[in-house]
C-alpha cells in the first residue's frame, strides 16, 4: 500500500474501514483535500451513510457488502476519470499549498461573552473589536480578556440592529477601526454608520434609508483611511460610497461608473496606497478602487465573497462557502491556500492577525507565506 499515490491510499483505507463498518469522515476529508474538492458532502457519500434499505435483492443497500460494491464502482469511475485531463488534475502538483495559517491562540465565544459573532476588526493597538447578534460591540485584548462592551438593540444613537426581521435576509454588522482608533460600525437595519471612540463613546452617525447618494438600503463592509474618510459598501444597492470625516457624502462607484463594479462587493479594506480592495462575488474578481472612485486594477480569483489585505500587499480571499482562504501576491499570483474553518483574517498595523472561526471562536493567527 505504501507504493500507491496518496489519493489511492486514502481510497483504499476508506474501503477497508467501510467493509468493517467503521467508515471515517477523516479519510473522506483526506480524499477531498487530495483531489482539491471544496464543495459540500456529495450526494453519493450521504447515500452511503443512510440507514440500511432493503430492495428486491439479496443484498441490503446499506449493508457493508453493498457499500463495498458501491465504493468499488466509484473507484472504477474515478480511475477512468484520470485519463487525459482527469489524470492531469489528480496527478499534477496542485497550486494550492498546505499553509499558511497557524493558530496562536483561540477563545470560545462563551468565554468572552459573544453571541453568534458577525464580524471583527483589528485596532492599531492590536486589540480586536467584534460585533455579534446580541447587537453589541465587544473590545477584546490580545490575551482574550474583555476590555469593554457597548450597544444593545435599538435605533437610538449608540444602539444597533444587525438582524433583519425577514429571516431570508443576511445578518450584517460589519466593523472597522481607523488609524486614529475610531470605531466604525455598519448599523445595517437602521440604514446608517455609527462612529465611536476606542472606548465606545458615541461620536456621530451618518446615512439614512434610501437610494439617493449618501443613503443606504443595507450598509455592509466599510473602512476608514488616515484622513478619516470612510468607504462603505451597500450590499443591496451594490455600490461603494465615500464619506468625509464629518459624514458628508463625497462620491459613489457602481456599475454606472465602471462595469467592473457590477455585483456584490465585499471587504472594502485599504491597501498601502489608500486604495479600496473589494471582492466581487458576482464576477469572481478582486477590484481595486482609487481614493477618487476610479477602478484602477482587477484580477480574477473565482469565488470572492470576502477580501482583506496585509501590510505587504498580499490579498486574502474567502470563497463563497468553500471553506478556503487563498492568498494572492501583489503581482496577483496565487501564493497559498488552505481549507480552514474560519473567515478571512483581518490584519493590524503590526503583526496582529485575527479571524472568526466557523464556530464563533476568536482566533489569533500567525501567517507564513512561501516566497512569491
Amino acid at each position: 500500500m505504501n507504493d500507491r499515490l496518496p489519493f489511492e491510499r486514502s481510497v483504499a483505507a476508506w474501503m477497508d474501514q467501510e467493509a468493517a463498518g467503521s467508515g471515517s469522515d477523516q479519510i473522506v476529508e483526506q480524499i477531498l483535500s487530495t483531489t482539491g474538492r471544496m464543495r459540500p458532502e456529495p450526494r453519493w457519500l450521504a447515500f452511503l451513510k443512510e440507514r440500511p434499505m432493503h430492495l428486491d435483492s439479496n443484498v441490503a443497500v446499506g449493508s457493508p457488502t453493498a457499500r463495498l460494491v458501491f465504493v468499488g464502482i466509484l473507484v472504477a469511475i474515478l480511475a477512468a476519470a484520470t485519463a487525459g485531463a482527469g489524470a492531469a488534475l489528480l496527478l499534477r502538483p496542485q497550486p494550492i499549498a498546505t499553509g499558511p495559517f497557524t493558530i496562536r491562540s483561540s477563545f470560545a465565544p462563551a468565554t468572552i461573552g459573544l453571541d453568534r459573532p458577525i464580524a471583527l476588526a483589528v485596532a492599531p493597538s492590536g486589540e480586536v473589536y467584534v460585533t455579534d447578534q446580541s447587537d453589541h460591540v465587544t473590545r477584546i485584548a490580545a490575551n482574550g480578556s474583555v476590555i469593554s462592551r457597548w450597544g444593545g438593540h435599538g435605533s437610538k444613537p449608540g444602539q444597533f440592529w444587525f438582524t433583519p426581521t425577514n429571516p431570508d435576509l443576511n445578518v450584517h454588522g460589519s466593523i472597522a477601526v481607523g488609524p486614529d482608533g475610531k470605531v466604525y460600525v455598519s448599523d445595517s437595519v437602521n440604514n446608517r454608520v455609527e462612529v465611536f471612540d476606542p472606548d465606545g463613546g458615541f461620536i456621530r452617525q451618518f446615512g439614512a434609508f434610501g437610494r439617493a447618494p449618501g443613503q443606504f438600503i443595507d450598509p455592509f463592509d466599510l473602512s476608514a483611511d488616515a484622513a478619516g474618510d470612510v468607504y462603505v459598501v451597500d450590499d443591496n444597492l451594490m455600490r461603494l460610497s465615500k464619506f468625509s470625516p464629518d459624514g458628508t457624502f463625497v462620491w459613489l462607484a457602481d456599475k454606472s461608473t465602471d462595469p467592473l463594479m457590477d455585483g456584490h462587493g465585499h471587504g472594502a479594506t485599504l491597501d498601502g496606497a489608500g486604495r479600496i480592495v473589494l471582492g466581487n462575488d458576482d464576477s469572481g474578481k478582486i477590484v481595486i478602487v482609487s481614493p477618487d472612485g476610479a477602478v484602477v486594477d482587477s484580477f480574477a480569483v473565482g469565488d470572492a465573497c470576502d477580501a482583506t489585505q496585509d501590510r505587504a500587499g498580499n490579498v486574502y480571499v474567502g470563497g463563497c462557502g468553500s471553506g478556503q482562504v487563498r492568498v494572492y501576491g501583489p503581482d496577483h499570483q496565487l501564493l497559498a491556500g488552505r481549507h480552514v474553518a474560519m473567515e478571512t483574517p483581518r490584519f493590524g498595523p503590526g503583526d496582529e492577525v485575527a479571524a472568526l472561526g466557523d464556530d464563533g471562536s476568536l482566533l489569533f493567527l500567525d501567517v507564513e507565506l512561501p516566497a512569491s
